[in-house]
């Protein structure tokens, strides 16, 4: 088959593998059917996986998954390839909604600031040489730390000084 992509002719019989020429197999809005369902997936193994459905690829037909074990949330990621069924669950239990991606207290300009102004002291007793760029609190030109100044919040290619900063942050923060 000869395609023409941007003024270019290619011939993708010899420069595409023939197994993505016809990428999506399954339409994506019947998958989407799927989705916030209580499902039970068999896979190729004879392994079963019940869950609610947080979305599914449209090219690899992966399944995500929320399941609840021993009180908590988990995420489970079924391979497509080795799903060999998938059904509605005859399970009538509702699984709780699931919160991966909590959101962040609001806080204060005042709050922040003062936060931001007693972490630099607290970085400075511990003989860490911080400066301000704006906002941001920075550490030898190693690690930036950004508002609200918490451990996720810090920044660097330096995964031992992050470890150590954070550390501190974490003392900071329960004192």
């Amino acid at each position: 088959m000869r395609v023409k992509e941007i003024g270019i002719e290619m011939d993708t019989s010899e420069t595409c593998d023939p197994d993505y020429q016809n990428v999506l197999n399954v339409d994506p809005l019947e998958l989407e059917k799927w989705v916030d369902k209580i499902v039970d997936i068999t896979t190729i193994e004879n392994d079963t996986f019940t869950g609610r459905v947080y979305t599914i690829d449209p090219i690899t037909e992966n399944v995500v998954l929320f399941q609840e074990k021993d009180g908590k949330g988990v995420v489970k990621i079924v391979t497509g390839a080795s799903v060999k069924s998938m059904n509605l669950s005859s399970s009538q239990t509702p699984l709780p909604q699931l919160n991966l991606f909590p959101t962040l207290k609001a806080v204060s300009l005042e709050q922040e600031e003062e936060t931001r102004k007693n972490l630099k002291n607290w970085l400075l007793q511990n003989l860490l040489p911080v400066e301000e760029e704006g906002n941001v609190l920075v550490i030898n030109e190693m690690l930036s730390i950004y508002p609200p100044y918490g451990c996720d919040q810090c920044v660097s290619t330096n995964p031992i000084i992050l470890s150590k900063v954070q550390d501190l942050i974490s003392q900071f923060a329960n004192q």
